[in-house]
């Protein structure tokens, strides 16, 4: 298996929003910094917190090639807008269990008061999409 990440196309400093391009591909062996969320200081699998968090993890078989036209499965981790279920997803045994024809993506991405907000207020206005 080889796991690819990607950082995300804009990096967060404090209130200001620097836009950083990454032209290639970055190998990665372990996964980067999980997204602030009400549950994170709980979930024994979190690395780090930041909110440099904005990451995508792409698991490809180790003989797939660009021109392999493999399916592709998006995981999007729940967590009910408070907190992500599953952050770290490691996507190596979906891969196994296909017999090597799957390709994983998993991202990272901001909820509860950094992302996702959560009230009866905002629910009525309608502005619940504020974390992708």
């Amino acid at each position: 298996m080889s796991s690819l990440k990607t950082e995300a196309a804009i990096k967060s400093y404090g209130r200001f929003w620097i836009k950083m391009v990454e032209t290639s591909p970055v190998q990665a062996s372990a996964h980067g910094p999980i997204c602030y969320t009400l549950g994170a200081a709980f979930d024994p699998n979190a690395t780090t917190l930041s909110e440099d968090c904005l990451f995508i993890d792409v698991y490809t078989p180790s003989g797939a090639s660009e021109s392999s036209k493999l399916p592709v499965w998006f995981f999007i981790q729940g967590g009910g807008y408070i907190q992500n279920s599953n952050a770290n997803y490691n996507g190596t045994g979906v891969i196994v269990e296909s017999g090597r024809n799957i390709v994983v993506v998993n991202f990272n991405y901001r909820v509860g008061a950094f992302g996702f907000l959560a009230s009866e207020r905002v629910a009525k206005d309608g502005t619940l999409n504020a974390g992708v």
